[in-house]
């Protein structure tokens, strides 16, 4: 199981930069992909139906998924 933190954002989004600012200050490896380039929304159906907050990104990391909001 991977450490890196995979990390799917969107263009233009605060969250998305602030997360990945957070990896690279605290030296975490991850790996970045942006909707629309990388993935499609529907891609993620399941994880929006699951969840509370529904915001990008989308982080996974050692097999769990979370929205993060900060």
């Amino acid at each position: 199981m991977s450490s890196i933190f995979q990390i799917y954002g969107k263009k233009n989004c605060s969250n998305c930069d602030k997360i990945k600012k957070i990896c690279i200050d605290n030296k975490k490896d991850f790996e970045y992909q942006e909707l629309e380039i990388d993935f499609k929304r529907s891609d993620f159906e399941w994880f929006w139906k699951n969840v509370e907050i529904k915001e990008y990104p989308i982080i996974r990391y050692k097999g769990i998924y979370i929205s993060y909001h900060l």
